[in-house]
């Protein structure tokens, strides 16, 4: 790669804490939870409107000319009124239909948050079983395949400078050292991603 510097492999673990085993605090979640409330909330507004309500109304005019006091007015305004009144609606078939139209809706809300919390809770299942097995690959390769490949670099190396072997069984020895830490590395990396993945789904605030 023309240059003098030496280049390794990542291998660094990435350690999964595995605290947190829920999947409710997802923002998918939150998100679909906050979706059903606001249809819960469009149910009570489309409720409430069939409810009769109060009008009140306040009104203050003038009047210019001569009035039935034979009095003279101005533009000014003086004339004062005050109206109550009870709304009652009469027509509530149309209102109705919004009613039925917002519970379809927060039953469409409700199904989405169920069928994401079980599909996200299966994956997360799935996600820590493998988690488990690299965890357990890159394990058995730290307890004993690296030594082993130690082991065997160390031997070669002392076999050829003694004689003992020739070159081309030195590479063929020191590539099967090597060809063990490469899979180690693969091996980190699989962890590394399943732990990735499983910070994701049980992710917090």
């Amino acid at each position: 790669m023309n240059t003098e510097t030496d280049l390794l492999p990542e291998d660094e673990r990435i350690f999964y804490a595995g605290i947190q085993q829920e999947i409710s605090a997802h923002p998918v979640i939150k998100i679909l939870q906050q979706q059903k409330n606001i249809s819960e909330q469009q149910i009570a507004l489309e409720k409430a409107k069939l409810l009769p309500g109060l009008q009140l109304a306040y009104n203050l005019n003038s009047f210019r000319g001569m009035g039935a006091d034979d009095k003279v007015y101005g533009s000014v305004p003086r004339f004062h009124s005050v109206q109550l009144g009870v709304l009652v609606p009469v027509f509530s078939g149309a209102q109705k239909a919004r009613i039925k139209a917002a519970k379809v809706a927060e039953s469409v809300a409700e199904n989405d948050l169920m069928n994401t919390e079980f599909n996200l809770q299966n994956q997360l299942k799935k996600v820590e079983k493998i988690y488990r097995t690299n965890l357990d690959i890159v394990s058995r390769y730290e307890i004993s395949e690296l030594k082993n490949a130690d082991i065997i670099t160390e031997t070669a190396k002392k076999q050829f400078l003694a004689g003992e072997i020739n070159y081309l069984e030195f590479v063929i020895l020191v590539n099967q050292a090597v060809a063990l830490k490469n899979s180690y590395t693969d091996a980190v990396w699989k962890l590394n991603q399943s732990a990735i993945e499983l910070e994701y789904l049980t992710l917090n605030p």
